[in-house]
């Protein structure tokens, strides 16, 4: 996938929980599935754009269109 693909994706997911919920089912495609709250998914989507811990930016931001709260986080 190119990383702008990737980019477009990733934000839908943020704004649109149907489009979240298709990639977590998949995520945990053989195992029974956990609920995934708003600071569960700020998780996983934060983990897809951010490679190195110390690139943040695109992190908050991502939070923001989740929900409009940026969290403290431990990634």
């Amino acid at each position: 996938m190119l990383p702008q693909s990737l980019n477009t994706l990733v934000h839908r997911m943020s704004s649109n929980i149907s489009e979240f919920n298709l990639y977590y089912r998949y995520y945990y495609k053989a195992t029974d599935i956990p609920t995934c709250d708003a600071v569960c998914r700020k998780r996983i989507l934060c983990n897809i754009v951010t490679p190195y811990q110390k690139q943040q930016t695109e992190c908050m931001h991502l939070q923001t269109e989740v929900d409009g709260i940026v969290l403290p986080m431990r990634i």
